[in-house]
């Protein structure tokens, strides 16, 4: 296995602190980069209102393929509490708050369908998995409890709360992130959510309709663009804010290398014992006797 990952990161808008990015390029031709590709964004056409990525005919002559996506438990449980539907998109134009793309030199990109296969492109926009792959790095006891230690090549790999507690299971489960193309509506602006590295395939082969979850976003929380390393809200909502299709024009990029990285979770369960009120005593005698 190689130990760099390539990077396409936009350069033609604000930058944040990034370690590797400042390590791989030199200060004078990172300087040189970021002038003329800001230069570029000043040249070109502001966004305009009209500029919305959904296809809502579309969507309808399509019905066929979305309705029993829309049915599948995973993607409700994943939708829980935002209001969404499923449609397509025009993939030319969602704007991009995502900075960076990491490509990996040893991952095939995913086959692209052809624009008029459109059961292939349902199942590239609703079935794909995200890897669960990991293994214990290391565990450990302490005092009364217990240290567990898992890697993973997937940076998205994390433990969730899944459905309701019950008091009869651990709800927790491990997840690779959502497998989903999502798009997000936010004050008028259409956002890409969740698929950047399928759109970013996709635009490549010349196929730009595509279908996703579509969440009408309330606040920029629901949008997901609230990490330090997006763009900025001031930024995507500019008169030009950075496009998913700009990490095609080699222009607007930066390229560099970075180390592969992987995601560490550390998991320590703790026991201890504690007085019961009487309320609780007569829960948990109930619950036992319910048991026998």
């Amino acid at each position: 296995m190689t130990t760099q990952v390539n990077i396409r990161e936009l350069g033609g808008w604000d930058l944040d602190a990034y370690a590797w990015r400042d390590r791989a390029i030199s200060r004078e031709s990172l300087e040189e980069q970021v002038a003329c590709s800001k230069q570029l964004v000043r040249c070109r056409a502001p966004f305009g209102a009209g500029d919305a990525a959904l296809l809502s005919a579309g969507a309808l002559q399509y019905e066929e393929w979305l309705r029993p996506q829309r049915m599948r438990a995973e993607l409700q449980e994943e939708m829980k509490g935002l209001d969404w539907s499923l449609g397509v998109v025009d993939l030319r134009r969602l704007i991009a708050f995502q900075r960076r793309l990491v490509l990996d030199p040893e991952l095939p990109p995913p086959p692209v369908p052809q624009q008029d296969d459109w059961q292939a492109l349902c199942e590239l926009a609703f079935e794909g998995r995200r890897s669960l792959a990991h293994r214990v790095w290391s565990s450990k006891m302490h005092g009364d409890g217990l240290e567990l230690r898992l890697e993973s090549p997937n940076p998205d790999l994390r433990i969730t709360v899944s459905g309701q507690f019950t008091g009869d299971a651990l709800p927790l489960r491990l997840t690779g992130g959502s497998p989903f193309f999502e798009v997000a509506e936010y004050r008028g602006r259409w956002l890409l959510r969740d698929g950047y590295h399928r759109a970013f395939q996709m635009l490549r082969a010349g196929v730009y309709m595509a279908f996703a979850v579509i969440v009408r976003a309330r606040t920029m929380e629901e949008v997901g663009a609230v990490d330090p390393w997006f763009f900025r809200e001031a930024t995507l909502f500019s008169s030009r804010p950075p496009m998913v299709t700009d990490f095609l024009n080699d222009d607007l990029v930066l390229t560099y290398t970075r180390p592969r990285l992987r995601k560490m979770i550390s998991v320590r369960i703790e026991e201890s014992l504690e007085a019961l009120e009487e309320s609780s005593a007569e829960t948990l005698l109930q619950q036992q006797g319910g048991r026998e």
